[in-house]
Formats: structure tokens, C-alpha cells, sequence
């Protein structure tokens, strides 16, 4: 596959699978200034069960899963107890990372690995003291038609038809057109965030499974089962933000394990439909923090006064850069100087996060560390 790299010639992607070079020399080995100790947790953390609620997750992103069986013990000793997986289930043939999101069949594991080498990766990582976390990708599934493809089709019917058909020949027979969300509606610019966010299709083209269909739940539920008979004992939900909040809370109890949620905004509000609870969710879902990578990144690159802002105007220049609106950033408030400077932390439970494939593998400015393009990296 083609390379693709991060800030340093100690950390390449060259396509399979992600290196990690764990002997590289720590920040605070070669770190000419002062060193900066940033605290992911207070007290309460050091007495969870990390086999329930993780402390330190590797995401071994794009790896194998016999990778993951033979760093386990060399992983663990670095000090995390958890391991996150790539999509485990047959998806689209390709060596990109991005084939994985693009699911065909939940009734099989293929890609990274069989279901013996994923039974055998979740042995070696138990035994090493690390959970094994699934990721799933129950919002969409794979591609069959361009944007355009789509957008013509709302206007002539035969065209639509034979795209629904295109559908059912690349899922079938698991899945059929009426498991797919209808009317058709793409999401591109700022409606990535808006109201149609949960029923519209990724980018106009990605297949948009009907969110809450009891068919389309028993299959990825069966799918869960599978994971977790492997020994999986906890998943991410990808393109969280996509889905409603209380189909994902019906998902978590049926799965019985530990989940988050991958909710892309740096929106306080938006992640709140998920993390806040209630009637309809039962229990907060613990969600990833993108606004704490943001707020580590700025201060990382700009010191104190790219973060010292009030929050809310700062979250909204945040969203302007997004959608490309324009705009400065909001007048520095001084709180560094008071020594009252503190890191956004979205909730109690929230996962932090320095880098995920999103801040890696995208040129978006606020993603996160990492989040540089490969020609700024270089």
C-alpha cells in the first residue's frame, strides 16, 4: 500500500501493518525545555478493574490480528491493559485502512484475520492482563454508487431502481434495499452536523443502514456475539454521531460489555445527546473526547495563549475553521495569567485521546496530534 507517514522517521505507515516503534526515546528524553506532565484521570482511576474500563488503550490500528498476538506481552509491558481492534468483519478487498469501514458481511470475520487468529490475539492479550476492544461499523455499509450516481438517480426512477439492485447484489442476501435508509439524502459540508446527520448518507455514497430496523440490530447483534465468543470484551462504535443516540444505548445492552462511542465534533452539545443519559439511553455512553485533542494540540503548538479563550466562543471559531466560514479566533481572557488555565474535559468518563486514524490519516487542522498532512509531515 502507499506510505503514509507521521511527525517522525520513527513512526511509518507503510500500508501493513502500522509500526509502533516502542523503542523510540520518550518526549521527556530529548525535550530541550520544561517538561509538561498532562493528567488523564484523577484518583478514582487507579481503582478500576482495567479488564472493565480501560486505562491506557493501544489502538493497534490496521494490525493483524496474529500482530496483536505476538506484541501482546511486549504492548502490556509498555504499560497499557487494553488493545483496540481494527473492523473485524468481511469488508470490501483492499490494503487501505478505509476498507475495513466499508463492511459486506457481518456473519464473518476476514480481513485482519480469521476467527482462529482473533481467538488466539484476545488469549495472548488476556493473559498478558489486556482486554481486546471490538470496533464496530453498524451505521453503513459498502459503497455501491458515487454522490452523483445517487443525486441522478433522485430524478429518474429506473436509474434509482437499478442502484437499489446494485444494493441488494453487493449485500444480499443478508440484507436487502428496504434494510436501507430512504429517502436518499447526502451528507457534504455542513450537513455532516446537521439535522439530517443520523439518516443522511456519508459523503452522498456511503449505504446508510435503517437505524433501530429489529432485522438490522438481531444481524449486528449476532455479529457482537461472535466478537465477544472470540474474547472481545468491549467495542467502539463508529461514525457515532451518525446514529441515534438511543439505538446505540439498545446496542450496549444487548452487548452486556464496556462501549464508547466515536462522536467526531468538537461540539460539547452534540456529544452530550450521548454522554448526558436518560429516558431514552438509559446510562451515559462514554464518548471520544476530539475537543481535549484539539485544546492538547493548540496548546502543544501555540503555548497558553492559542488555548486561553472562553470556551464556548472557542468552540464556535472551532466549528467556523470546520466548515470553512471564516472568522478569528476569540479574544485571549487571561486565565493563564491567573493561573486558572484548565483542559476542557468533556465528562468524567470521556476517552481521551492524542491521535486516532481520523487525526493521522486526515489534513483537517483541529482533529488532533497528528493531524498534519503527509507533505507537513514529511
Amino acid at each position: 500500500g502507499e506510505a503514509r507517514w507521521e511527525e517522525g522517521q520513527n513512526r511509518q505507515w507503510p500500508g501493513k501493518p502500522a509500526l509502533h516503534c516502542f523503542g523510540a526515546p520518550a518526549p521527556r528524553e530529548v525535550a530541550d525545555g520544561e517538561e509538561l506532565v498532562i493528567h488523564w484521570g484523577g484518583p478514582e482511576v487507579q481503582a478500576l478493574d482495567p479488564l472493565s474500563v480501560p486505562g491506557a488503550v493501544l489502538h493497534a490500528f490496521h494490525w493483524p490480528f496474529e500482530e496483536v498476538r505476538r506484541r501482546a506481552r511486549e504492548v502490556a509491558a509498555h504499560g497499557f491493559d487494553a488493545v483496540q481492534l481494527s473492523p473485524a468483519q468481511r469488508s470490501i478487498s483492499g490494503d487501505q485502512w478505509w476498507t475495513r469501514y466499508q463492511p459486506v458481511r457481518y456473519e464473518e470475520i476476514h480481513g485482519l484475520g480469521d476467527e482462529h487468529a482473533l481467538r488466539a490475539a484476545c488469549a495472548e492479550c488476556r493473559a498478558a492482563g489486556m482486554a481486546v476492544y471490538g470496533d464496530l461499523v453498524f451505521n453503513h455499509m459498502q459503497v455501491v454508487a458515487s454522490c452523483d450516481e445517487w443525486k441522478r438517480a433522485q430524478h429518474d426512477q429506473g436509474h434509482l431502481d437499478h442502484l437499489k439492485q446494485k444494493l441488494e447484489h453487493a449485500l444480499g442476501p443478508t440484507f436487502n434495499r428496504d434494510d436501507f435508509q430512504w429517502p436518499w439524502k447526502a451528507l457534504e459540508g455542513e450537513a455532516w452536523d446537521g439535522p439530517d446527520r443520523m439518516e443522511g448518507w456519508g459523503c452522498g455514497e456511503w449505504s446508510e443502514l435503517k437505524g433501530g430496523s429489529p432485522k438490522v440490530m438481531d444481524v449486528h447483534t449476532a455479529h457482537m456475539e461472535k466478537l465477544k465468543a472470540c474474547g472481545v470484551a468491549g467495542f467502539r462504535f463508529d461514525a457515532a454521531k451518525h446514529m441515534r443516540p438511543e439505538h446505540i444505548a439498545e446496542y450496549v445492552r444487548r452487548a452486556g460489555v464496556y462501549c464508547f462511542g466515536e462522536v467526531l465534533s468538537v461540539d460539547p452539545a452534540m456529544q452530550h445527546e450521548y454522554t448526558a443519559g436518560g429516558p431514552a439511553t438509559d446510562a451515559p455512553l462514554p464518548t471520544t473526547d476530539f475537543l481535549l485533542a484539539v485544546w492538547l494540540r493548540s496548546f502543544l503548538e501555540g503555548g497558553e495563549t492559542a488555548v486561553d479563550f472562553e470556551l464556548n466562543a472557542w468552540v464556535k471559531h472551532l466549528i467556523d475553521v470546520e466548515f470553512k466560514r471564516g472568522g478569528s479566533p476569540p479574544k485571549v481572557v487571561g486565565n493563564a495569567q491567573r493561573d486558572g488555565l484548565q483542559a476542557p474535559v468533556l465528562a468524567q468518563n470521556s476517552v481521551r485521546f492524542a491521535r486516532n486514524h481520523d487525526t493521522v490519516c486526515n489534513d483537517v487542522p483541529f482533529y488532533g496530534i497528528g493531524g498534519w498532512s503527509r507533505e507537513a509531515a514529511q
